[in-house]
């Protein structure tokens, strides 16, 4: 914040005007205490909140959709332990084509501390169009974050997943839990699309209870695939992970665990049933050139329908690094075949 102008009154009431170009580094917050509240945030301009209660949605009709955050967050420490506010009891429903249905349009800085829980979003619309989430557009660094008891039932859509498209920077400490995710390309629990650079981290994010349905391809139980132009092999953006409990089906190529198309490290899966055509892993479907799978674990079930399918217990398909990787206890099967594979590498 830059303060051009002060005005003031001296002692004898007269009114003083001094020119200054002061720079304030402090950062001011507006407060979300209700329902009231959030119907004020706005859907353009990107502002600093504080979520200072948690607050039930259930029974509201016209819930404000597509409003913008700077920063997001619950503040405080109890015990010893972060204060971490809720916003739960949301039910939208969309039946007209169209892109970016959305709770929050984009988060440009921060979210910390917060709850999502008790979400259910629908869209019956019968055109294939873009962006079923509860944040369509992540910017923000995000930590201590969770999602729980959350529907996104879009089967006709691409990107429908709490998070439609993350650039943060930093992603920690988040938890997807019993999220129900359907749609047609780039689906998963918890980050449809990524986007990274070499100095991003996304690391201690599980998974648990998740159902994953997709149509076609790029399909993960925490994230359906991720770009970037860097070589990650010896600086890795994806760690420590976990999918446990789950199944994670779609019906066409990059299906995996916990990354349809990526890389992983120390990431694993338990119990999860992994099913799709081509470029099907127990963890990642198939990496890129420039990542690695390394130090991760499968015991789960793999399964493609074509028998010449790139399925592998670890990675559907290689064409990066992969080390220090386990499958056990462990079904692979193509067209009713079982395998025994890892990972297929081209």
């Amino acid at each position: 914040y830059r303060i051009s102008e002060l005005t003031y009154r001296d002692e004898n009431n007269e009114l003083i005007t001094l020119d200054r170009n002061i720079r304030l580094d402090a950062k001011f917050y507006k407060q979300l205490r209700s329902y009231d509240d959030w119907q004020n945030v706005s859907t353009s301009i990107a502002e600093n909140y504080i979520l200072a209660a948690d607050i039930d949605f259930t029974g509201k009709k016209n819930i404000k959709t597509r409003v913008m955050f700077n920063r997001l967050e619950s503040t405080g420490i109890v015990n010893g332990v972060p204060v971490k506010h809720t916003l739960k009891g949301i039910d939208l429903n969309y039946t007209k084509n169209g892109n970016y249905h959305a709770l929050i349009q984009k988060i440009a800085t921060s979210l910390k501390n917060i709850n999502f829980e008790d979400i259910e979003i629908n869209d019956t619309s019968t055109g294939t169009a873009s962006y079923v989430n509860i944040i369509m557009y992540n910017y923000a660094s995000m930590d201590n974050v969770s999602f729980k008891d959350i529907t996104i039932n879009a089967p006709n859509e691409n990107y429908v997943a709490p998070i439609g498209r993350n650039f943060g920077y930093r992603l920690n400490n988040v938890t997807s839990d019993h999220v129900v995710a359907s749609g047609n390309t780039y689906v998963s629990g918890f980050v449809a699309y990524a986007v990274n650079t070499a100095n991003d981290r996304y690391e201690n994010i599980h998974g648990i209870n998740l159902d994953i349905q997709a149509k076609a391809n790029s399909v993960g139980g925490l994230f359906g695939m991720y770009s970037t132009t860097v070589n990650i092999q010896d600086n890795p953006i994806y760690l420590n992970m976990s999918v446990k409990d789950s199944k994670i089906h779609g019906t066409a190529y990059y299906v995996g665990g916990i990354v349809g198309y990526g890389d992983c490290n120390y990431c694993h899966v338990d119990n999860v049933e992994v099913t799709g055509n081509y470029y099907v892993g127990g963890v990642v479907g198939q990496t890129a050139s420039n990542a690695q799978v390394a130090n991760s674990y499968n015991q789960g079930n793999i399964s493609s329908n074509y028998a010449r399918a790139y399925v592998g217990g670890i990675i559907g398909y290689i064409t990066g690094n992969a080390y220090n990787i386990n499958l056990s206890a462990s079904a692979v099967e193509a067209d009713g075949t079982s395998l025994i594979r890892v990972f297929n590498s081209n």
